[in-house]
């Protein structure tokens, strides 16, 4: 399975007494089987997770037990549209931005402000008949943009060590009807992840003496930076396009998996490389490794790959390619060489 994000939709509120309708803002307050209409309310939860979750930071406890962690004043956008028949709500959408409380699992999004950076309603339910089409997305971050990024070139944050990784959480347009009950929406990830789990010793005359691992970094000038994102259709993941940019990212340390002496992740725009390419760099105090991935090396949208490097000097690297998050039902072995 793949990993995902909750956001819980219900109907909180119960139904007032009047029966007139008003305009308020940017939406139309329709007659609601009596007066007062009922908020959509909205959380935000993560579903179990691990080590392969924690992208951005923040990780408490083990890392191999830690979840997504968000941080107060992460954004989520949210665009709602009417279906045409059920509601008097437009069909054009309105985007409104929420705003995550920090911590793992369930989280309360409370409303920030409208995509013109103004503070106005939060979204209501007109009627206890109507359907909603609703889409959202967040970077993870306080500046997620409100701005539709279906279309729009997507930067990848390369100093990933020092400050929380921006991703691009998303989900597709699904409709929703009316329901006192909580509903579910689920973002996925649409960037790839890579995890470097490395053992600091040498197989060679030295073998056995541990070394100091002082960081990672993936790729050396040969990594996309930027890409255009396009909606998922038929499945729940989008597109990647018109990718531009040679950097270099630096991978941010994790809580060593067990077994190893240093653990490093990063994310990556999905993309398939056409010709080896150099794209683990190791620095240690015996000096810098590189390993080389194959030509014709595909990183997928939602898809950990997990590099487990045992001797520093190892000709063959094996990748462990899986769901974003622990699935070993899904895991296949693929060999990159160094």
């Amino acid at each position: 399975m793949k990993h995902r994000l909750f956001i819980i939709i219900a109907a909180l509120a119960a139904l007032g007494s009047m029966t007139t309708s008003c305009f308020r803002g940017d939406e139309f307050v329709a007659a609601f089987d009596g007066d007062h209409k009922t908020p959509i309310s909205f959380n935000v939860n993560t579903s179990g997770g691990n080590v392969s979750a924690s992208t951005k930071g923040y990780t408490t406890g083990s890392a191999a037990t830690s979840g997504y962690t968000f941080q107060t004043g992460d954004l989520v956008s949210i665009g709602i549209k009417g279906d045409g028949s059920t509601s008097s709500r437009s069909t054009t959408e309105v985007i409104k931005q929420y705003a995550v409380a920090a911590g793992t699992g369930t989280q309360a999004l409370t409303y920030s402000k409208d995509a013109d950076g103004n503070t106005t309603y939060a979204f209501d339910w007109m009627g206890t008949s109507e359907t909603i089409t609703l889409r959202a997305w967040s970077y993870g971050n306080p500046t997620t943009p409100a701005t539709d990024p279906v279309g729009a070139t997507f930067t990848l944050a390369t100093n990933q060590a020092t400050s929380p990784t921006q991703e691009l959480l998303y989900a597709k347009e699904v409709n929703y009807s009316y329901s006192a009950s909580a509903q579910n929406i689920i973002l996925y990830h649409q960037l790839s992840r890579v995890v470097v789990n490395i053992k600091g010793t040498l197989g060679t005359a030295t073998s056995g003496s541990t070394i100091t691992i002082t960081g990672v970094s993936i790729g050396a000038g040969n990594i996309p930076t930027s890409a255009t994102f396009a909606a998922p259709t038929s499945t729940n993941y989008g597109t990647w396009s018109g990718h531009s940019g040679n950097g270099t990212i630096t991978a941010k340390s994790e809580t060593a998996t067990s077994g190893y002496t240093a653990t490093y992740s990063a994310v990556i725009l999905p993309y398939t490389f056409t010709s080896s390419q150099k794209f683990i760099v190791i620095t240690t105090s015996n000096g810098t490794y590189a390993y080389s991935i194959a030509a014709s090396t595909t990183f997928a949208p939602g898809s950990q790959y997990t590099f487990n490097i045992t001797d520093l000097n190892q000709i063959d690297l094996k990748v462990t390619v899986s769901a974003w998050v622990d699935d070993s039902t899904n895991s296949q072995d693929v060999t990159f060489s160094s």
